[in-house]
């Protein structure tokens, strides 16, 4: 009978040491899955800046297109920031969105995500013949092909 108490006891230590390392293996495969997905994000912001330079140093009208990008919840863009990234002014830069959860504030001169989104940016930019100061105009879009 004393033989039976053990087992049992036994049987009990073994299961929470298999708890505790089960546990453990889910943490670490939730660190790995948060840490991909910040690498995506991070991945995307490059994607995003890389397409509105590749649009800025090519003027000619014809559209650039990325890849699916992902913009998490609060995430912004502004054209002040692109300024400060093409050296043309903030008013060469346009935002346009059809998509519900990207907030389109400013004129167009800012865009935020009102949550996680994932989608296509598409750039174009052409030279601005009507205003000389402006040299070039840059429509940038979440979601909406452009003509």
């Amino acid at each position: 009978m004393i033989l039976d108490v053990k087992g049992q006891s036994g049987a009990v230590f073994r299961l929470m040491v298999d708890a505790i390392i089960g546990l453990v293996i889910l943490l670490i495969i939730l660190s790995v899955l948060t840490y991909f997905e910040s690498v995506r994000i991070d991945v995307s912001k490059a994607e995003f800046i890389s397409i509105v330079q590749s649009a800025v140093e090519t003027p000619n009208g014809s559209v650039v297109a990325s890849k699916t990008l992902v913009f998490v919840s609060g995430l912004g863009f502004s054209a002040s920031q692109l300024q400060s990234l093409t050296n043309y002014p903030a008013d060469c830069f346009k935002f346009q969105s059809n998509l519900g959860s990207v907030n389109i504030i400013a004129d167009g001169k800012m865009v935020e995500f009102k949550q996680n989104v994932e989608t296509k940016v598409y750039a174009k930019c052409e030279p601005d013949l009507d205003n000389p100061e402006n040299i070039i105009t840059c429509d940038i879009s979440f979601g909406t092909k452009l003509d």
